[in-house]
Formats: C-alpha cells, sequence, structure tokens
C-alpha cells in the first residue's frame, strides 16, 4: 500500500499553502521570497484554473505534507515543475516526492522534458537530482543563485531514481 499521493488543490487550500510558502525553510530556496497575500491570490488562481500548469498537494499517511508544481515554459512538451515539503519532519520523503514529480508529468501529464532551476546552496536536492538522472547547464544561472536543469524522460527512466521507484511502485 503506498501512503505518498497527489491531489489536485482546491479553493480549501489557499491559506495553509500561502502558509507553507512563508516558511523560511521553503522560501529560501524560492526564485520568488516575497511573497504576499495579493501575490499569493494571483498564483493560486492561476493554478487553480489550469489542468497540466497547475499544483498539487503531496499527501503522506493522509497529512498534507507538500506541494509539487508545473510551470509552461512555452515549448513544446516541455515544462518547468518542482516541490516542497512544508515540514522538514517529512524531509526524508524528498526522494520519493521526486520521483512521484517525475511519474506524474512524464507518464500522467505527457511531458518529455522537464527544466528547471535549483539553488546552487541546495545540495542535498542537486545530489538527489543527479540520481535520478538530472543534468546541469554550467554556467548558467537565473538571479546568479539558481542553476538551470533538466530532465528528460529517456533520462529518468535509465536513472537510478526510477530503477528504486519502478522496484518499490511496481509497474509504471
Amino acid at each position: 500500500m503506498n501512503l505518498l499521493s497527489i491531489k489536485k488543490i482546491e479553493t480549501k487550500d489557499k491559506n495553509l499553502i500561502f502558509g507553507w510558502r512563508k516558511k523560511n525553510f521553503v522560501k529560501k530556496y524560492l526564485l520568488h521570497k516575497k511573497i504576499t497575500k495579493s501575490s499569493h491570490s494571483i498564483w493560486f488562481k492561476k493554478k487553480i484554473k489550469s489542468r497540466k500548469f497547475s499544483a498539487w498537494i503531496v499527501i503522506f499517511n493522509k497529512k498534507k505534507i507538500g506541494l509539487i508544481q508545473t510551470d509552461s515554459i512555452r515549448k513544446k512538451k516541455i515544462c518547468n515543475a518542482g516541490f516542497y515539503i512544508s515540514n522538514l519532519s517529512y524531509s526524508f520523503l524528498a526522494f520519493d516526492v521526486m520521483n512521484v514529480l517525475h511519474d506524474f508529468v512524464f507518464n500522467k501529464l505527457k511531458f518529455e522534458k522537464i527544466e528547471s532551476y535549483i539553488s546552487y546552496k541546495n545540495n542535498n536536492i542537486r545530489k538527489l537530482n543527479k540520481i535520478n538522472g538530472y543534468n546541469e547547464l554550467n554556467n548558467k544561472y537565473i538571479y546568479k543563485k539558481f542553476i538551470i536543469t533538466y530532465l528528460t524522460k529517456s533520462n529518468w527512466k535509465k536513472s537510478n531514481g526510477y530503477n528504486y521507484y519502478k522496484k518499490k511502485n511496481g509497474k509504471l
């Protein structure tokens, strides 16, 4: 029985997610650190209306613990995607959440590539990214603090992360 799942955000999640995005250990790795009620409302409205470029609550053992999201980058079959865990006591699930995200993006939403960015200081997630088959574009930064990364579906399927996820969850 898999205790980890995702569920599309609903209107009732708006304040919960705003609280998560304001936590220092979450926002220190976000591209946009200044999040106001107004900017959150605009972001949330956009996410709740879209099917593909939206956000999903991460649920572990019936408890809401984080968020995954996708964004359009206006390239066919390519998206931006990311996640965060809202409570440090669940950080041990980061690798599993990453693979749930990859499975969802590649197999449910049918994207072929994720182009993303990560804080150069986020060494633990950068290591997990490598296990999942991500590549970092050397000397390609956003605001001098975020490294541009990408993962193709084929690279994920060749990775140790995919093999672990497949073994744990059965046929994909």
